[in-house]
């Protein structure tokens, strides 16, 4: 059961709702709910989930390119998934497999 956050998930929902390119960097310590927080935002939506690593930007880059990325972060149906692939395969940002 998720509870509390109300205000971050109203802050993710207006950047969401904003339209465009957004993407949000959520750091903090460990075992505060950062990941529980995502999921419950993602859970009605397309959305990638990529964990960085403690090394270079060029190697997280590569890993996300690399497709280390877990798709989808929450339910998302088949045809979503295709069109995600598209777009993404034609910018040449990822390859999910």
């Amino acid at each position: 059961m998720f509870q509390g956050r109300a205000r971050e998930l109203a802050e993710l929902e207006r950047l969401y709702t904003q339209g465009g390119f957004q993407m949000v960097v959520l750091y903090g310590r460990r075992r505060v709910g950062k990941t529980t927080l995502v999921r419950e935002f993602a859970k009605d939506k397309p959305a990638l989930f990529y964990t960085a690593k403690v090394q270079s930007d060029a190697l997280n880059l590569a890993g996300f390119k690399a497709g280390e990325c877990r798709l989808p972060l929450c339910s998302m149906s088949e045809d979503m998934k295709a069109k995600l692939k598209a777009e993404m395969e034609k910018v040449g940002l990822l390859n999910i497999v």
